[in-house]
């Protein structure tokens, strides 16, 4: 998976850095594909054609990652409940919350948080 700091001009396309700034702005608030799509001034087919051709994944599912990336440095940084963590990066609770991050993480929030802290 591409970040969006390691990518140059030459190689990406500017429609596709701006798609990729949008998905990882505003984490706590809902954005469709459409809504990316119209703002980068490509199709949604397109965006998701493209897009998963250079991150090696959908726009939606790189948004995912960046929620719960920085949802991660959240738990890491503060003793804030799990329920407000997941709120503040749009997750609908905290179980949904922990089943997202545990699939990408491979251990509970919990666990994560208690991992850090050893």
């Amino acid at each position: 998976l591409l970040t969006l700091g390691s990518l140059t001009s030459e190689k990406t396309d500017s429609r596709l850095r701006h798609a990729a700034t949008i998905l990882s702005a505003d984490l706590d608030l809902p954005i469709t594909l459409n809504q990316v799509a119209q703002s980068a001034g490509m199709s949604p087919s397109s965006l998701s054609h493209r897009f998963k051709e250079t991150f090696n994944c959908s726009p939606m599912r790189y948004r995912e990652i960046q929620r719960l990336k920085q949802a991660a440095s959240l738990l890491l940084a503060t003793d804030l409940p799990l329920k407000e963590v997941a709120a503040q990066f749009g997750f609908a609770d905290a179980f949904h919350f922990s089943r997202r991050f545990r699939n990408h993480f491979k251990q509970s929030p919990r666990q994560y948080r208690m991992n850090a802290a050893t």
